[in-house]
């Protein structure tokens, strides 16, 4: 909220988050028995324009659909 995200517009937030691995190159990934897990790190598009570093964690569970939104946190 302090980037300029709110609760009235969830949707921002949303986009940003999809559109994080779009923008930034995958910086790890990780195969198991259960699918894929990829990190894609950097920078977050935010509505203030301080463009966050944060890390976003995707899967992708081998099922034949898209990688799927896990987690999202501050990255240094």
């Amino acid at each position: 909220m302090a980037c300029g995200f709110s609760h009235d517009n969830v949707t921002a937030f949303e986009a940003a988050l999809l559109a994080h691995p779009v923008r930034n190159a995958i910086a790890k990934t990780t195969k198991s028995p259960l699918g894929v897990k990829y990190s894609v790190e950097c920078t977050l598009t935010t509505p203030d324009g301080r463009n966050l570093c944060i890390r976003t964690i995707w899967t992708d569970d081998a099922d034949g659909t898209s990688p799927r939104f896990v987690t999202a946190y501050p990255f240094l």
